[in-house]
């Protein structure tokens, strides 16, 4: 079975949240145009993938490909704010990922 990591992407005033399963929180300003902001986000990503690997290797189910991020994005979000999340992704190795789009009122 894949493993995965489930963000939840949103706005609150001028930053960009993420919230992830797990309860880690991540933001940064809307505006941020240095990368350097995603960095935390990064390491996060590297090390619950080595963390998701490291069980499944237990569980004789070591595939690093199976790993897959689902990012459930409130629609008020342009993709210019997801940019950096998914470079996040990929600085991470995760090439697997699926969206979800959030309603929120």
């Amino acid at each position: 079975t894949a493993t995965g990591i489930w963000i939840s992407v949103y706005q609150e005033q001028d930053r960009l949240i993420l919230v992830t399963d797990d309860h880690h929180r991540f933001e940064w300003p809307l505006a941020a145009k240095d990368m350097n902001a995603v960095k935390p986000l990064i390491d996060y990503l590297n090390r619950r993938t080595k963390d998701e690997v490291f069980k499944a290797t237990l569980s004789l189910e070591a595939d690093k490909n199976r790993m897959r991020a689902v990012l459930a994005i409130d629609q008020k979000l342009k993709y210019i704010h997801i940019r950096p999340i998914l470079f996040a992704l990929v600085e991470a190795k995760i090439s697997n990922y699926g969206f979800e789009t959030r309603v929120v009122n």
